[in-house]
């Protein structure tokens, strides 16, 4: 089977001010066309980070990201950020919704910047939303959602979005045990054969990727 994710050799260090701070140093990771890869350890060991890279959104210093065939580092800015929106969903740690949107227009959003129809966007919106348990929360911006509301509402932009390659940063990190297994349930089923990386501390997500990668 095919490599959908290829990191070689990649090394990345933030940088503040004079300082710099060493992230990945000559780090590898190789994920399967429709393969789930859970990546543990501890915080501040990468696991953030390397989600960035595959996504675009950084680059690496050095070494080689590749994604679907294309080697990320080598395309603009913007092309990175076309790429993304046609074939990335990213489920984010702090969720990412815009505030100034209701529940259903933050889900319909990558639809309508994909050039979906507007009402076709948010039909298939409405119906994500019932399925992760917020049709009566449609209408709700953000700061009026509570923490676990605002993961499912991530969750379902995620899913509505049918991506080939889905980044989860803890994305069930703010639902409680029983919700938690709903939520990974549905979503792993409506993204079956999906290239998927989760980061996760919850050895039951873990427990749902086909490998699990330690990161140290």
């Amino acid at each position: 089977m095919a490599d959908a994710i290829r990191l070689r050799g990649v090394s990345f260090a933030f940088r503040k001010g004079r300082r710099t701070v060493p992230v990945l140093e000559s780090f590898n990771l190789s994920v399967a066309d429709g393969e789930i890869v859970a990546l543990l350890g501890e915080s501040g060991q990468g696991k953030s980070t390397a989600l960035s890279l595959v996504s675009g959104e950084r680059v690496p210093d050095g070494g080689s990201v590749e994604v679907l065939g294309f080697d990320l580092a080598r395309m603009s800015r913007d092309a990175r950020a076309q790429f993304r929106l046609a074939n990335i969903a990213q489920i984010y740690q702090d969720f990412q919704l815009l505030p100034m949107l209701t529940a259903v227009d933050n889900v319909a959003l990558p639809l309508s910047l994909r050039g979906m129809p507007r009402a076709r966007a948010t039909d298939m919106a409405r119906s994500a939303l019932a399925d992760v348990g917020m049709a009566r929360r449609l209408e709700h911006r953000p700061g009026e959602l509570s923490g676990g509301e605002q993961q499912r509402v991530a969750i379902a932009r995620a899913v509505v979005c049918e991506p080939k390659v889905l980044l989860a940063d803890e994305p069930t990190g703010s639902l409680d045990a029983d919700r938690r297994d709903e939520i990974l349930n549905l979503m792993l089923e409506e993204l079956r054969g999906t290239t998927t990386i989760l980061v996760t501390h919850d050895p039951a997500v873990a427990g749902r990727a086909h490998r699990t990668v330690l990161m140290s």
